[in-house]
Order: structure tokens, then sequence, then C-alpha cells
């Protein structure tokens, strides 16, 4: 395994955010921003902790798609379900009370997958190639990932038409 490129202060934050916010603004009709001083992985505040859906806690949609090359990793986005339903209402052009869980779903994969490669592209763009693959979903209320060893975990909360999104990025440099 290899170290982690000398990267100017804030590369990843800043290639994150600039994935985010490219998709998110696209494909979703909104502006994320990214939040500041929001450094452990929750979605609201002052929400109680996440716990079975229906026991209080939000549920969430959580899209996450691989990347390799010279560097490997995990690539999650966290939405609240209702923003989940939101942008795939935004992205489909229909009423967000029409969508079933399997479009919102197919949007929050197809967003993920979007971002995840917008991310990868900047590292090939930095000079590290790399790719990223399709995303697959995890829904749920009472989750946790651990990040592999020797990999560096960056997440970072964005605020976007008052919900909470949350990009968790575990990587690996092999090169």
């Amino acid at each position: 395994m290899a170290d982690s490129p000398d990267f100017p202060e804030h590369f990843e934050r800043d290639l994150i955010a600039h994935a985010v916010t490219a998709v998110f603004r696209s494909a979703a009709a909104c502006e994320p921003a990214l939040a500041p001083g929001a450094d452990v992985l929750t979605l609201l505040p002052d929400l109680p902790e996440p716990g079975e859906p229906g026991e209080g806690g939000p549920v969430i949609v959580a899209g996450m798609a691989g990347f390799h090359g010279e560097a490997a990793g995990l690539f999650t986005l966290h939405l609240e379900l209702d923003f989940a339903r939101l942008c795939a209402a935004r992205l489909q052009g229909v009423p967000p009370e029409s969508l079933g869980d399997a479009a919102i779903n197919e949007t929050v994969g197809r967003l993920t997958t979007r971002t995840a490669s917008e991310f990868a592209h900047g590292l090939t763009r930095a000079g590290y190639e790399c790719e990223a693959s399709a995303a697959s979903i995890l829904r749920g209320g009472n989750f946790s990932m651990e990040p592999l060893s020797h990999a560096e975990r960056h997440w970072h909360h964005f605020d976007c038409d008052e919900h909470r999104l949350v990009a968790d990025v575990m990587i690996r440099w092999l090169a």
C-alpha cells in the first residue's frame, strides 16, 4: 500500500465537493453547499440516533459505488428518504408522491454512480488513473460502515434545499 499523495491541503474535500455539487446541480436541480464544521457522520444534528425504520430514526437511502486504479475505495452518498424522493421526482419530472421505492433506489444509484465517476475523473485529472463502478443501494436506519485497514476516510455534509446529504469516501492509495 502506498502513502497518500502529497496533495495540497483540502484536495480531497474540494474534489468531493466539486463532484457532489456538479451532479446534484445538474441532475437534481439543487445547489448543495458544503456545511461548515460538520465532522461527524450524522445527517441532522437534532434528530435522535438512527434506529430501525419506524422507530424514530430517519430512513436513509445510501448509494455506494466503488472506484479503483491508483486509488481504490468506496464512495457513498447518504440521503434521507424524503430528500431521495425529492431528487427522484426532479430527475424524472413527476410528483414526489407518485414514486415508489424502486424509482427512488434507481435515482440514488444514478446520482451515486455519477458522483463517484466525477470524483474518479478528478483523481485522473490530478494524475492518478482511476475509474468508478456502478452503484448499489442500501436502505435502513441503523447501519454503519468501517473503513478498510490503511484507508483514509473523508465525510462531508452538504445542505441542499433544507435537506442534509452526506458524502462518505473511503480511499486507499495503491500507487
